[in-house]
């Protein structure tokens, strides 16, 4: 940790467990129970919906004078213990939660800041235990006070921005209804009270300031989301008229009314978790209803339905967006709620078109008749065109789905070749078949690593076309000299080529990888014995261990290696001078019977500290 503005998301940098046993930090720090921690790997934590404890394991090294917090970035959060653990005992907890009391908590804020009591130059170990029956994501983040309250301060800006534009919305339709008697304004304001208070308890602001020290109402968060579930079913009805525009409609929507009360009663029996998940599936299926509802209204003629449609649908990219976002599809964004600025704009849309909703259905009832004529006509005329078109598209269409038949075809053996050269083939044949791959781990594969010394001046001498046709033709040779010699091809970056064996199965390989390297020196020296000025003049390291290997994501994957093995290969490159090949203690205990090898001693790799180092001088055998 050092000192900055800003800060920074250490979600992909600790290790997880979920924890359905509910076990205490004396199991957790059993070695048996350690193992079982894995690697998560996105900057913000998103366990779905559950109502299983999770346990993650954070290190931290603090290296200059200023004091540091862990941020947990989400007001939802039941019960978070943070334990300070040195030589595999516990030094000391910190225990808060949206079940205790606001007052307990050290810094009064929505969501928790907890210090990290590390002196300076120390390497502290941590293991934070989070639960909850809300939706299970939060940023985790680590800075100084002073960036998290300035950090707080802008969150803060954009909360008072929509609960200052939602209370006016609030006023100015409490203000219609006593104007006009209508009571669907009434219905409206009763809808956006329900979003702005279900909006409340997402940032905890109704724990904070209106029952602070009774933390047991927490848990009937989700009582918010049935009563807007219920305020928008009932105004979308008075809205859209539906039970005489569309009466099958409006007896189905009475399906979420039925739900919204089932939601609002589960939340006082112990199946919280599954009216959370009920409210998140309920409230989805509702958007999609009532777009399909408003759709079909405004299709019989109805035209306030566009506003309605052109609101709703803002409103459910936000809905949408949060449940995604709940649920691990989409990103957790920190200073940006989906939901947040769907009902913004939601609710700016539908008061406009409430008070023009009694002028505009004057209007369009009297043109109402005159349109539906001229549509029915052009509807008559424009079937009578598609008709004729489509017999013609038949025909073209029967034509060019023989001719793609047989080109997709082709594609396909291309594709399959293409994946094949890109891939290994296990890691090829897994992908085609069930679309994923799932990684691997490796307990023993040498990791080769070259890139060329002075690349820099020479691409000073040559124009960009020339540098890159260079490297092509070197790094063709090499791919022909890794091929030959079993190993994999793992990937170019700028002048540097990273290859692997092992990971196919080949217990030669780290003779194999040796032999490689010494072949693609003497592919150099033969290439540029000629050359006068600047040479191309590689580094070469070696070193031999474990590996996870496979492919992660789904766009533009590409097979690649982990572990620190990459790391210390790396750095046997690094440590290399042009023309030499390096290896590790690993590897030369590996090939010392078959190449002589010139020990260098113990030598500085960064990181890593010091580590013994070996050049390879040639063979002890043919």
């Amino acid at each position: 940790m050092k000192s900055s503005d800003q800060l920074i998301p250490v979600g992909n940098q600790v290790h997880y467990l979920r924890d359905s046993a509910f076990l205490g930090i004396e199991e957790i720090l059993n070695p048996d129970t350690q193992k079982k921690f894995a690697p998560y790997f996105q900057d913000t934590p998103n366990f779905g919906s559950t109502s299983d404890a999770y346990w993650l394991r954070l290190d931290f090294k603090k290296v200059d004078e200023n004091d540091f917090y862990l941020q947990i970035g989400s007001a939802f959060i039941d019960s978070v213990a943070l334990y300070q653990v040195s030589d595999g005992k516990v030094e000391d907890v910190q225990l808060t939660g949206d079940d205790l009391p606001f007052s307990s908590r050290e810094i009064k804020v929505s969501n928790f800041l907890l210090p990290l009591k590390i002196e300076q130059g120390e390497t502290q170990t941590y293991f934070l235990k989070v639960s909850t029956n809300q939706p299970f994501f939060f940023p985790l983040r680590v800075g100084t006070l002073q960036a998290f309250m300035e950090d707080n301060h802008h969150l803060d800006l954009i909360q008072g921005i929509y609960f200052g534009f939602m209370l006016l919305i609030i006023l100015y339709n409490l203000f219609l209804y006593f104007s006009t008697r209508e009571y669907i304004y009434l219905l409206y304001v009763a809808y956006v009270v329900c979003i702005t208070w279900f909006m409340s308890t997402v940032y905890q602001y109704v724990f904070e300031f209106v029952w602070p020290e009774n933390p047991a109402l927490n848990k009937y968060a989700v009582i918010s989301t049935a009563m807007t579930i219920l305020t928008a079913t009932f105004f979308t009805r008075a809205f859209l008229n539906t039970k005489q525009r569309a009466p099958i409609l409006h007896q189905v929507s009475t399906l979420f009314i039925f739900l919204g009360l089932v939601i609002f009663v589960a939340m006082f029996t112990p199946y919280k978790i599954a009216a959370l998940i009920l409210a998140q599936a309920t409230v989805f299926f509702m958007a999609v209803f009532f777009l399909v509802a408003g759709i079909v209204i405004l299709k019989n003629g109805y035209l306030p339905a566009k506003y309605y449609l052109l609101a709703w649908g803002f409103l459910i990219f936000g809905f949408i967006g949060a449940i995604l976002e709940t649920i691990n599809f989409l990103p957790v964004v920190y200073y940006f709620n989906y939901m947040q600025l769907g009902s913004a704009i939601e609710v700016t849309l539908l008061s406009f078109a409430l008070a023009d909703r009694i002028n505009l259905y004057k209007k369009e009832r009297e043109i109402a008749q005159a349109d539906a004529l001229i549509a029915a006509e052009e509807k008559a005329h424009f079937i009578l065109q598609q008709n004729i078109l489509l017999e013609e598209k038949v025909k073209e269409r029967t034509l060019e789905l023989s001719n793609s038949l047989m080109i997709i075809e082709e594609e396909k053996k291309k594709s399959d070749l293409l994946l094949l050269n890109i891939l290994p083939y296990a890691t090829a044949v897994e992908l085609k078949e069930t679309g994923k791959s799932i990684l691997k781990y490796h307990a023993s594969v040498s990791v080769l690593f070259t890139d060329f010394a002075g690349f820099s001046k020479i691409a000073e001498t040559l124009d960009a076309s020339e540098l890159v046709g260079e490297l092509d033709d070197i790094f063709r040779a090499f791919d022909e000299i890794v091929k030959k010699h079993g190993l994999e091809k793992i990937k170019t970056i700028g002048d540097a080529y990273m290859a692997a064996g092992g990971i196919s199965g080949n217990d030669f390989h780290p003779i194999n990888s040796v032999k490689a390297a010494l072949e693609m020196q003497e592919f150099l020296d033969e290439k540029f014995k000629v050359i006068i000025g600047e040479k191309w003049q590689m580094r070469c390291g070696i070193h031999t261990g474990p590996v996870t290997a496979g492919v992660v994501g789904k766009d533009k994957f590409a097979f690649d290696i982990w572990g620190s093995t990459v790391n210390l290969a790396s750095r046997m490159e690094s440590n290399s001078v042009p023309g030499k090949v390096n290896v590790s203690e690993a590897t030369y205990q590996l090939v010392k019977d078959v190449f002589y090898c010139i020990p260098r001693g113990k030598i500085e790799a960064k990181n890593l500290g010091k580590v013994n180092m070996y050049f390879v001088d040639g063979k002890v055998t043919a």
